[in-house]
């Protein structure tokens, strides 16, 4: 993330599920652990907690996340708190006390693209397992150091209304738990450092677990921020957690870098991506990506990938210039077909 001052906004009406603002503690995090084959264990127990720290958006304090209970997934759990969030958000517009929302099930057809041959309740069990599980997961969210903060669930609790008749109300009604109510509480002064726009839409229609936590991850991230350490990633798609069951913190590093790549390669095909490139052909550490809204050309994003700035450069207090490297950026800048690119024209800039 770039080392700009920390901007400040007012979080307005949300009108789409491809803008929905979701808070980096969702977005960052193994908050919502991709589930693996083989892992039959739906409820982390107390003991094996994930724990997870960062500094990935609180610029000056760090934070701490614990959870346990029942594991998350990105197929419907994430999308769901989403839903809840958007709706939570414009609740709040003219009623910044509620403490609940209201789900039509239109919405949820919706935005998770179902289709029932016959309208009927039990169609809806998958959401109501889902609901269930946000409930009854434990999150801790330490944000100073000698907090004593108890475990809370994503949502407080659910009722499922559905009338019998074609033209009686049926929705959920949600109650707001406290951990939402405190990430969402003052809207109109919050830090984007805290915050991600997200494209909702595009995760349910993205294929797999590991690539739907991946784009979701890549959705956070500036223009400007295209390189990925393995560890990182390995993280984020919660892989030291796939022996849970066997009591074992390890990783398997030979299967999480071909899911890995299994993952890119479906965001390539859903055209989330151009291009991405790894550091070495086996056991490699690092991931660059080209996304499509830095550049949409194939042929572009080849003669440029490593010419690139890493946003790691960030942190190096006096960066090496390779001089036949800066040769080829000035080349690539006066190409015509790079020229219509304004964000690549940027990262291709001279090192000062």
């Amino acid at each position: 993330m770039s080392d700009e001052k920390t901007k400040i906004k007012k979080i307005g009406y949300v009108f789409s599920n491809k803008n929905i603002p979701m808070h980096n503690l969702f977005n960052r995090t193994p908050c919502f652990l991709t589930p693996h084959e083989n892992n039959n264990r739906k409820v982390i127990d107390e003991s094996f907690a994930v724990e997870f720290k960062s500094k990935q958006y609180k610029k000056d304090n760090s934070y701490k996340l614990k959870l346990y209970g029942n594991q998350l997934n990105h197929q419907t759990d994430y999308p769901l708190l989403a839903l809840i969030i958007k709706n939570l958000v414009n609740e709040r517009q003219t009623e910044p006390e509620a403490t609940s929302v209201k789900l039509d099930l239109k919405d949820i057809k919706e935005l998770l693209n179902l289709n029932f041959s016959g309208e009927r309740k039990s169609n809806y069990d998958p959401i109501v397992f889902s609901l269930k599980r946000l409930s009854k997961v434990k999150i801790q969210l330490i944000e100073n150091v000698n907090e004593n903060i108890e475990y809370l669930p994503l949502i407080a609790g659910y009722e499922f209304h559905y009338g019998n008749g074609k033209n009686q109300p049926k929705f959920f009604q949600i109650q707001i738990s406290e951990l939402l109510n405190h990430l969402y509480y003052n809207m109109w002064n919050v830090s984007l450092l805290d915050f991600s726009y997200i494209d909702v839409e595009a995760i349910v229609n993205t294929d797999s677990e590991n690539a739907k936590a991946l784009i979701k991850y890549f959705m956070c991230q500036n223009y400007d921020f295209i390189d990925f350490k393995f560890d990182t990633l390995v993280t984020l798609l919660g892989f030291k957690y796939k022996r849970l069951a066997e009591g074992k913190f390890e990783v398997d590093e030979a299967y999480a870098r071909s899911k890995i790549k299994d993952a890119l390669k479906i965001l390539i095909e859903n055209e989330f991506l151009t291009q991405y490139k790894c550091d070495k052909t086996r056991s490699w550490n690092q991931v660059r990506i080209i996304p499509k809204t830095l550049c949409d050309n194939v042929d572009i994003s080849e003669q440029v990938i490593d010419l690139l700035p890493s946003n790691f450069d960030k942190f190096k207090s006096k960066p090496v210039i390779d001089e036949k490297k800066e040769d080829l950026k000035r080349a690539a800048r006066l190409d015509h077909e790079v020229k219509k690119y304004r964000d690549l024209g940027i990262l291709l800039k001279e090192i000062k």
